[in-house]
């Protein structure tokens, strides 16, 4: 680039990038709204180019009204993707717009030149439906989406090497140990805690599933973890029981290609073997022992030990307290 010239030709040569914005929508029940554009085969996500003077923000809230009639509240921007497609390049921003109710998605008003029908979907329905670009673009930025951070793409691919880790939480060990220590935890703030202190950018949960805990599982995913259930099993003493060993080892294999390292709550000996595995692939943050007093041995190895961590002292941070009502 040459510097030494009059502004006009200077600025001349500068890259001229039309930018767009795309929002994501879901319904009370965590289904991704997409339309169908009238002018293409693959649905969409509502959105558009930026018109000149426009910001992708003004621009997504603008596409918006024009194509289903509805003014956006709130736009948080979690995804930044430089496109390099015919005929030409573009910056498109992806916005988090919330949760539409049904009283908001009832007044939905499609522009019919431009939008045909809409639909909410689940998440792997949804991408079924997406262009490849679209889905490439949203796969690789939908960590961003439900963790509350923003991620930049280049053609939809990632550009950096993953430097997050991954937490693997055997919930049912957690939760006894807790208890066994007098208090309650707070998934919420754990869940920030692992951000914070260990850089986890996802944290699977693992636990039984009960029919009637629908609102609990809801909370905690709100809460930022995925749950992972297993089917439980009634016994006749009245107690309920949900393995789920195999389930966190399964997981955390398959998505080790997806994080730097796991991060593992339990302090069952069963995963001995895989806390031992992801050393030896150099593939382990740290063991989270929820009860430094009471662990098991096989968790107590040398090779082991320098990757302990305890819960002990946490109480004040994640404690569960009721309010007291004024």
């Amino acid at each position: 680039m040459k510097l030494n010239l009059p502004p006009d030709e200077y600025y001349a040569q500068l890259a001229k990038i039309p930018t767009s914005g795309g929002a994501i929508f879901r319904n009370e029940k965590g289904e991704f709204l997409i339309v169908k554009q009238t002018y293409r085969e693959y649905w969409n996500i509502p959105g558009g180019l930026s018109d000149k003077d426009e910001t992708p923000r003004e621009a997504v809230i603008r596409e918006v009204k024009e194509e289903i009639g509805i003014t956006i509240s709130t736009a948080r921007c979690f995804c930044i993707d430089f496109a390099k497609k015919p005929p030409f390049d573009r910056i498109l921003f992806l916005f988090d717009c919330g949760i539409l109710d049904e009283k908001t998605i009832s007044k939905i008003k499609l522009d019919t030149d431009e939008i045909s029908e809409y639909k909410f979907l689940p998440y792997d329905e949804m991408m079924r439906l997406l262009s490849d670009n679209i889905k490439r673009r949203f796969t690789n930025s939908i960590e961003a989406y439900r963790n509350g951070t923003c991620v930049y793409i280049e053609d939809g691919a990632e550009v950096f090497e993953r430097k997050f880790n991954y937490a693997f939480i055997d919930s049912q060990n957690l939760n006894l140990s807790i208890n066994a220590l007098g208090w309650k935890l707070n998934f919420a703030r754990f869940r920030r805690y692992l951000k914070d202190k260990y850089n986890v950018s996802k944290a699977f949960l693992f636990i039984g599933y009960i029919e009637g805990n629908k609102k609990m599982y809801a909370g905690l995913e709100k809460a930022g973890f995925t749950c992972i259930f297993k089917p439980t099993l009634g016994y006749k003493d009245g107690k309920t029981k949900g393995n789920c060993d195999a389930e966190l080892v399964l997981q955390t294999i398959v998505e080790s290609r997806n994080y730097n390292k796991a991060l593992i709550v339990t302090g069952d000996g069963d995963f001995n073997c895989l806390v031992r595995n992801l050393i030896s692939a150099n593939k382990l943050e740290a063991v989270l022992i929820p009860n430094k007093l009471k662990f098991s041995a096989l968790l107590k190895y040398d090779e082991i030990k320098p990757f302990l961590r305890y819960m002990n002292d946490l109480r004040a941070k994640l404690e569960y307290t009721q309010e007291k009502a004024p």
